[in-house]
């Protein structure tokens, strides 16, 4: 059972483990900094021919070497623009919903790991392999 009375939120009959409760405090203040200030991750493609084509009513084009442009549609509460052509940025209030967003948009093309070629965020360290010879 959920009340509230004075700007405080009670819960009766409701056990939840430490763990639990640190969860939910961590998730609670996340979302209150969200408020304040947003959250964002800029990303980075890398290849030939990779790019990013446009965002246009919440739908992310990218041309990342299928025969056909693939578009994502970006999440309500996730926002972004293009820097470049190589290069996205992306803000929301919640850092859930955003980082999940950013690694289904990275799961639509991996870094290779023997040319580096793929979608990655900025700051990402890929240690290539040496090809066999």
């Amino acid at each position: 059972m959920l009340f509230t009375q004075k700007n405080y939120l009670y819960f009766k009959n409701i056990s939840l483990s430490l763990n639990e409760i640190k969860s939910v405090l961590t998730y609670i203040n996340n979302f209150n900094k969200g408020l304040k200030q947003n959250y964002f991750y800029q990303m980075f493609i890398e290849g030939v021919g990779y790019r990013f084509l446009s965002i246009d009513d919440q739908k992310l084009s990218l041309k990342v070497g299928f025969s056909n442009d693939v578009e994502y549609p970006l999440p309500e509460g996730v926002s972004g623009f293009l820097l470049s052509s190589n290069e996205l940025f992306l803000y929301s209030y919640d850092y859930d919903l955003l980082k999940l967003t950013c690694s289904k948009i990275k799961k639509i093309r991996k870094p290779d790991v023997y040319k580096g070629k793929g979608v990655r965020y900025i700051d990402d360290v890929i240690r290539l392999k040496e090809i066999k010879k």
